[in-house]
């Protein structure tokens, strides 16, 4: 009763005031209006911002178009869990550069729960096959512009598709959901955000090319270049879901290193994760050549970082984990915020605010539970040099806010884990906080103090056989439609 009191003062003190439905639906600001910008039905406490005027303050002089293929080479020799891209690129193979992770992993669990087994067979059993099939599907349509197995709209004997951007909108929306994504958005190039298209990207025969944007009418490449039409314009951006259940505590449950395997690290929410974004993708891209329409792929680290176009496109907010971004509705649960360029006219979509990036300020718990140090334990900040890092993904200028040291990074899932907004909105409780965090500040610090003390984000990871699985390890409460 405390906590329904502190929590409905706090709301009431904040949240507009409603008379009826009608005009809750028409409130300004509120993702449940007929604005085309709205991405999905969310909460009335989820507010739309201006277009490219997100909750992370952005010094849009100072963003560059990064060298991601030369970074990408300076970067990845030296981390272990990308063994696999190591061996892909034929690059050096020394385990001994950082620490190796399985054992400060498996004392983090055991630390956890001390009564519990450990890994045990059925444990490696599951990463093997799920393993065995990634590499297979991670580089299905490694053509940047598609591995085209679908005819033109001139070779169905059709007319090329026509539709207002509003339409093309809803009809990617459909498509994508029927593939697997979750939210949908899109983010007009501008003078500002074709900033945060690479400089370069690497290809996967290790050769680095240029991304060259001209004047032409088709897409095409070199021996050094993808050379991309400027009327490709629109970054098409969506999220896929993470299994819930291996990502809300007990992701921590399967080993997260196959150095055998010469794998790497990987939660298998993730791999599974990424194998349906690797199909998605290439689904999408033929379903856009099918309607007479040329894209570039946006998949995995190509093209451009995936999280300032979901933040920017409103699929969530920028937040402490930095190279994650925290939905109201599904939390850090999103394990891949993709993208896809296009000529397709399309409606931009809104950033969004319900407080979440205000609240990481406030609270601190994936920083404090990160057993390799690679999160931020202080506040946002412009500063975007950390320890030998190259100017790349996780350290980029121009904006205040977090960063990941990707030398300490182990991509464990840890920090998603624990965030507190992956609690699932069947429980009045939840809800009421949320929509608190979304309307005021003020109790931030009494709702980050609550998730410490009752450590809602994790659960006994040896629990997970017994559960009754959804389909795809997905919560039913987050499958449903809009």
């Amino acid at each position: 009763l405390g906590l329904a009191g502190v929590g409905i003062g706090g709301s009431a003190a904040g949240a507009p005031v409603f008379h009826d439905l009608d005009e809750l639906i028409a409130s300004e600001g509120s993702s449940y209006s007929s604005s085309p910008s709205a991405i999905h039905n969310a909460p009335w406490w989820v507010k739309e911002r201006d277009y490219e005027n997100t909750t992370t303050e952005i010094d849009w002089s100072q963003i560059i178009r990064l060298d991601q293929g030369k970074d990408w080479q300076k970067l990845y020799p030296d981390r272990p869990q990308y063994g696999s891209f190591r061996i892909l690129l034929n690059l050096p193979q020394d385990p001994d550069m950082i620490p190796d992770p399985a054992p400060i992993l498996e004392g983090y669990i055991k630390n956890k729960y001390p009564e519990g087994k450990g890994t045990q067979t059925r444990d490696h059993a599951l990463q093997a096959a799920d393993s065995a099939t990634f590499g297979h599907i991670s580089f299905l349509g490694v053509n940047m512009f598609g591995d085209l197995r679908t005819r033109t709209p001139e070779q169905f004997g059709v007319p090329k598709h026509q539709g207002t951007p509003e339409e093309n909108l809803k009809m990617c929306r459909a498509f994508l959901r029927l593939v697997g994504a979750h939210d949908v958005g899109n983010v007009p190039l501008t003078e500002n955000t074709r900033k945060l298209i690479y400089k370069s990207g690497i290809t996967d025969t290790a050769v680095v090319k240029e991304y060259q944007f001209t004047d032409d009418e088709k897409l095409s490449e070199n021996d050094t270049a993808w050379k991309i039409p400027n009327k490709l314009n629109n970054m098409l951006t969506y999220s896929m879901l993470n299994c819930t259940e291996l990502c809300l505590g007990n992701t921590l449950s399967i080993p997260k290193y196959l150095a055998s395997d010469g794998v790497g690290n990987g939660a298998i929410g993730t791999l599974v994760a990424y194998q349906r974004s690797f199909i998605a993708n290439f689904q999408l891209q033929n379903f856009l050549h099918s309607l007479g329409y040329q894209s570039v792929r946006g998949a995995s680290y190509n093209i451009c970082p995936s999280t300032p176009f979901g933040t920017l496109a409103g699929i969530g907010e920028h937040a402490r984990m930095a190279t994650v971004i925290v939905s109201p509705m599904y939390g850090a649960t999103m394990r891949v915020c993709d993208r896809c360029l296009t000529d397709l006219p399309l409606a931009p979509t809104k950033p969004i605010d319900a407080g979440i990036n205000k609240f990481c300020e406030t609270c601190g718990i994936c920083a404090e539970e990160c057993p390799f140090g690679s999160l931020s334990k202080g506040g946002s900040s412009w500063d975007h040099f950390l320890s030998n890092e190259p100017l790349g993904n996780g350290n980029a200028p121009g904006f205040k806010g977090w960063r990941l040291d990707l030398h300490k990074c182990n991509y464990c899932g840890i920090c998603q884990s624990a965030c507190p907004f992956n609690s699932v909105d069947n429980s009045w409780v939840h809800s009421l906080i949320k929509s608190t965090v979304g309307t005021t500040s003020i109790f931030n610090g009494f709702f980050a103090n609550m998730e410490k003390n009752f450590n809602y984000g994790f659960h006994n990871p040896e629990n997970w056989w017994d559960m009754e699985q959804p389909v795809f390890g997905i919560k039913k409460e987050w499958l449903g439609g809009d």
